[in-house]
């Protein structure tokens, strides 16, 4: 499956709506995309929808930020500051992942081959003249 929209910052909230529908099916979702594409700003609107009343920000130094939506565990881990797949190992990213929990994954590209054969929606943003780009493929 593969699928395009296009939308600006006042339509984010029907894209997270969208993604959150999805995460029944998937419970890993990878967020690709430049520095500035919008990746941690998706995910804040997601997490509304599934729940997460608490404040919600980037976990480029924490790596995993830990939320309570209404299922359940969701977690949002940015890779960004790792170098290697022992290094994500080490700091037992792999358990988040295979958690059976909802992750939600910034630069996810170390654990690709790592997730190959699981159950992963992968969400690629770009930044457009008139606004945001966002494809969808499972």
């Amino acid at each position: 499956m593969e699928e395009t929209y296009h939308y600006t910052l006042d339509g984010i909230d029907t894209v997270a709506a969208l993604l959150a529908a999805y995460t029944s099916k998937y419970p890993v979702v990878f967020f690709y995309g430049g520095l500035g594409a919008g990746k941690t700003t998706l995910i804040k609107e997601i997490c509304l929808k599934l729940g997460v009343s608490e404040d919600t920000s980037s976990p480029t130094f924490a790596i995993v930020n830990e939320y309570e939506g209404q299922q359940g565990p969701v977690y949002h881990l940015d890779l960004y500051r790792f170098n290697s797949i022992d290094e994500v190992l080490e700091a037992g990213i792999d358990e988040y992942l295979f958690s059976g929990h909802m992750c939600l994954v910034e630069w996810p590209q170390l654990v690709e081959e790592m997730m190959a054969g699981e159950n992963v929606l992968k969400v690629h943003l770009f930044v457009e003249e008139e606004g945001r780009k966002i494809s969808i493929e499972s």
